[in-house]
């Protein structure tokens, strides 16, 4: 045998010794563990395992046992027969690390013999980290990471996904699509930690199809309540409802975490019914980003209800002055407030029979202003509320927030996004702030405001504190 043929024999034999010792590392890790149906989940799992929703979600504390419930529950769709032959499954983590090495080699791997495993292909052999798992029923479970991107989640038809910890509304959306044709289901675990609009707005709208789940630390038996206790000290107050149980992080760099749907928010008021209140108008302008107005009338209590929107992109002035002009119909509304740097625009609505008055901008200040009306006082209430059909303005103070900081950003100042509600209640409120509250006469006033005129202070009023 000639030295060339040696070397391939030798290089052969060594990868099939390679391959078979593999393969063993694989049956050995398997059959260590118990078969799907002897694993039953705990009584506090049963009804998220149990649950046929087209959309499950189990929000849950650190260490709660929702992965591990997730991994049950994916278990039982893998034993039984697919949509169609070599059906893909999805299994997403935020990383390669979270879908591979905790779905799949700490959580799902042990549910299956090796029998029912046809082959595995690898991401990162040495890893334990499979890139496919070809079962013998006909199913593909195929792992991803939201790091990819939305591109990569473009396929044919799946049999349903799971998802575990947060990950982009983009990629929800594909992998719903990805689900239409089998209705497959998708599966959701995670510990909600950085805000999530996406998601805290599905759970509000109590989505159709939706199903939710809350698994909280203390419900799992596995863990001692010694190592629990240790382990809500060690978690700041302000993130132990999410660390402990799952609730959503919605004051993580919230501008307005006081904000709360089931205290700020009251029934729709019908306009009518406020002929004895004082009624004030508050405007953003935009064109590509919303145009927005907000009617607010004064409380007996010295607060605000924010009772009516206009929120509209890319429309004219013109259009604008005419909806405003509708909305406030019968109202007796004392001044309208608007962004004082764009004067052609007020200039424009004034000619249109929409007059308002230069706006207070300081950004800090009116935020302070704000957050003071939102605090719960002594008798139970805080002074801002919205009424429910004000849907714009409820969802960008949930979604409000500062922004992280960058060399060309200021980390004091909001981010500027879907904040065109926020700025007009912050020039509302914080304008009005000036005025007597048994009055309609300001103490101070703007260039503009006849009252100014009439006192001759048009020259008085700058915008010194703003941004």
């Amino acid at each position: 045998m000639q030295p060339a043929s040696h070397f391939r024999a030798w290089r052969e034999a060594c990868d099939d010794a390679g391959a078979m010792l593999r393969r063993r590392r694989t049956a050995v890790a398997l059959l260590a563990a118990k078969p799907v149906d002897t694993i039953a989940p705990a009584e506090y799992q049963a009804a998220f395992v149990d649950d046929p929703s087209r959309v499950v979600v189990a929000r849950g504390g650190n260490s709660s046992g929702k992965t591990e419930a997730g991994a049950i529950k994916v278990a039982r769709i893998l034993k039984q027969v697919p949509p169609y032959p070599n059906c893909p499954f999805w299994i997403i983590g935020q990383s390669f690390e979270l879908a591979c090495g905790v779905c799949w080699a700490e959580k799902l791997a042990k549910h299956f013999q090796p029998h029912e495993i046809r082959k595995i292909s690898w991401h990162d052999q040495a890893r334990n980290w499979p890139a496919a798992v070809r079962l013998h029923n006909g199913w593909i479970i195929e792992f991803k990471s939201s790091e990819q991107g939305r591109r990569l989640f473009q396929a044919r038809s799946i049999g349903g996904a799971w998802i575990d910890e947060q990950f982009p509304a983009s990629i929800f959306i594909e992998i719903f699509a990805r689900t239409r044709d089998t209705r497959g289901q998708i599966i959701m675990t995670q510990t909600p930690i950085e805000y999530d609009p996406f998601m805290e707005e599905k759970f509000n709208a109590n989505s159709p199809g939706w199903s939710w789940h809350q698994f909280r630390t203390r419900d799992n038996g596995f863990i001692s309540s010694d190592w629990i206790d240790a382990f809500e000290q060690e978690i700041p107050e302000q993130f132990r409802a999410t660390r402990m149980a799952g609730e959503f992080g919605s004051f993580q760099g919230a501008v307005y975490p006081m904000f709360n749907r089931n205290v700020h928010v009251i029934p729709a008021i019908n306009p009518a019914a406020l002929t004895d209140k004082l009624i004030v108008r508050s405007i953003d302008f935009g064109f590509n980003n919303p145009f927005v107005c907000l009617w607010l009338y004064k409380t007996g209590d010295g607060g605000w209800v924010v009772f009516q929107e206009h929120y509209k992109p890319r429309t004219r002035i013109a259009d604008h002055a005419e909806s405003i002009k509708s909305m406030s119909e019968g109202m007796d509304v004392q001044r309208t407030w608007a962004d004082p740097e764009d004067a052609a625009a007020r200039n424009e609505l004034s000619a249109l029979g929409v007059p308002t008055d230069m706006a207070r901008k300081a950004v800090r200040a009116g935020i302070e202003e704000t957050q003071r009306l939102m605090m719960v006082m002594g008798d139970g209430k805080p002074r801002l509320h919205v009424t429910a059909n004000c849907v714009n303005t409820i969802r960008e103070l949930s979604s409000y927030r500062w922004d992280k900081g960058t060399v060309r950003t200021d980390p004091d100042m909001p981010l500027k996004k879907d904040d065109h509600t926020c700025d007009a209640l912050r020039y509302g409120l914080y304008s009005e702030q000036p005025y007597s509250d048994t009055d309609k006469t300001p103490y101070l006033s703007t260039p503009e405001s006849s009252f100014n005129k009439m006192i001759g202070m048009s020259g008085m009023w700058s915008a010194q504190d703003d941004e």
